[in-house]
């Protein structure tokens, strides 16, 4: 899906939040929604569109680094539970280990949630 990342900044719905969450760790918050025509949903599937599984890694790489260009070096866990449609209101929530680049991220969809992981980005 060549140039489907760079697609992301026009479907964030609210700014990113940075919130501190302890001294260890502080949570980074992003807003999307997309719409049918979205690159992403193209072929999977035909007649019930959904966001696949890379696409939702990728939005947890893209809040991480806050819509920069950061690469995730190593993905620990990944869990996919429900599924995110065409309009869906989906949160991402990352939570950064103090002084590392060790993250857990949390995908939902309309305060459903449909993805975890455990990753770790590039130094």
């Amino acid at each position: 899906m060549p140039g489907i990342f760079d697609e992301f900044p026009r479907y964030i719905t609210q700014p990113f939040s940075v919130l501190p969450s302890s001294q260890e760790k502080k949570e980074i918050v992003g807003y999307f929604s997309f719409p049918d025509d979205f690159s992403g949903f193209q072929g999977h599937f035909p007649g019930n569109p959904l966001l696949p599984g890379i696409v939702q890694i990728s939005l947890a790489r893209f809040t991480a680094a806050q819509g920069g260009g950061d690469l995730i070096q190593h993905i620990k866990r990944c869990k996919f539970v429900n599924s995110i449609k065409p309009r869906d209101k989906i949160t991402v929530k990352v939570k950064q280990q103090s002084g590392s680049h060790h993250y857990q991220a949390e995908i939902s969809a309309n305060n459903k949630v449909c993805s975890v992981l455990t990753f770790s980005m590039q130094p």
